[in-house]
């Protein structure tokens, strides 16, 4: 949801960075930190890497404190490989999905491990797993999710818990550097809408390329994220209040993330390490760290088209070259859209079914591609509503009627 509200009736969600009093009459809720619009402190690109590099490396030394047994969710990708080589755990955990290519960056962190003298310990879900502990795992995150990587957290989080008892990852890195490709997308329509020979040829282009380009910076983020339909205008407007706040385009987008959807990422992470008792810590969620990244000049975060411009400078020297400029990333996501085509191919008639019966229709033409997640939300809004509306008790062997 976008705002305290839960899906249960009466129950609110505390606003992030709040303290709540209840002294048996009064109940007062209090907000401690909060993100600051753009209050650039003006240095060199070489005070801001050697900056932030030192905040990265204490917040990372604050983290491996008061636990002697500590790991690591690590990908094949820049963020958590910096923190791997700054913290150097004995044991680091990886996820592995045998589909090709674009699942598959077991090469960089069998580097990253070798590199460090780390233990990698490689999960690889099935379908089968999505089947056998999906009731589960929706029973342990309280409320129906659209991230794709629920499942790889779960297990991830399954393994681990036999070695260690605190895992650091690498959260918010994207969302506070410029790491995602959207970001990418929106500041070259923001190049091109400021093009002097193209100013007076804005209609010329929306009628080649979109009929919507140049609008509202807002109204297009919006469009580039929005994973439905909504019914209401609540969440454009919230899109609309965040941009406001700011002055930097890319500080726009990195702030709509981290209070949109970074916050469900965080949450799914603690619980599926909750459920197996595992402490999840997040170096890059520093207060300090944030404050600066929300003070960098745009091409401190991308420059000539590279993503995560500051981050790759300071990994330099320390992150192999061929981690620090990969150009493609692909992360926890599982890949259910092959497995609903496939595998799970029953699995998603049976609940079509239940979908039908609750006056649900499956939009057809929804997908986007082989990482659409439409259908998948539909499926854990319905196995969260069996669980926690209709008293369904959740599974582990396998989805029953």
């Amino acid at each position: 949801t976008l705002d305290e509200e839960t899906l249960f009736k009466d129950i609110f969600s505390l606003p992030p960075a709040s303290v709540l009093t209840f002294d048996g009459i009064n109940l007062n809720i209090k907000k401690y930190w909060e993100l600051k619009s753009d209050n650039s402190i003006c240095l060199s690109e070489k005070q801001y890497i050697e900056k932030l590099r030192w905040l990265i490396e204490d917040a990372v030394r604050l983290h491996l404190r008061g636990e002697s047994s500590i790991g690591l969710f690590l990908s094949g990708g820049l963020d958590s490989s910096l923190i791997a080589y700054l913290a150097k755990p004995k044991h680091v955990f990886f996820c592995h999905y045998k589909l090709g290519e674009c699942f598959d960056e077991l090469q960089y962190a069998q580097l990253v491990a070798k590199d460090i003298g780390a233990k990698l310990h490689i999960v690889e879900p099935a379908s089968s797993d999505f089947q056998k502990f999906y009731e589960k795992i929706i029973w342990h995150l309280d409320q129906p999710i659209a991230t794709a990587s629920t499942l790889s957290n779960f297990l991830l989080a399954k393994e681990a818990s036999q070695f260690v008892k605190v895992v650091l990852n690498g959260e918010g890195a994207d969302e506070l550097f410029g790491g995602y490709i959207r970001y990418l997308l929106m500041l070259t329509e923001d190049r091109l809408s400021k093009i002097p020979e193209l100013k007076s040829y804005h209609s010329l282009a929306k009628y080649f390329w979109n009929k919507n380009m140049f609008n509202d910076p807002a109204e297009r983020y919006f469009e580039l994220t929005k994973r439905g339909i909504p019914k209401t205008c609540l969440p454009l407007n919230k899109i609309k209040e965040i941009f406001s706040r700011h002055d930097q385009l890319i500080n726009k987008m990195c702030a709509a993330d981290i209070e949109i959807t970074l916050p469900s990422l965080l949450m799914m992470g603690d619980r599926t390490c909750s459920a197996f008792g595992l402490e999840n810590r997040s170096p890059y969620l520093d207060h300090r760290i944030i404050e600066l990244a929300f003070s960098l000049p745009s091409e401190m975060k991308i420059k000539d088209y590279q993503t995560k411009y500051i981050l790759r400078k300071i990994a330099k020297g320390l992150v192999p070259d061929e981690i620090i400029e990969r150009k493609y990333k692909t992360g926890l996501i599982m890949p259910i859209a092959q497995w609903f085509s496939n595998d799970l191919h029953d699995l998603v008639n049976l609940l079509g079914e239940k979908f039908k019966k609750r006056n649900i229709e499956i939009e057809k033409g929804k997908c986007r591609g082989e990482y659409d997640r439409y259908l998948y939300t539909l499926i854990s809004l319905e196995l969260w509503h069996q669980i926690f509306i209709d008293g369904k008790k959740p599974i582990e062997n396998g989805y029953k009627k």
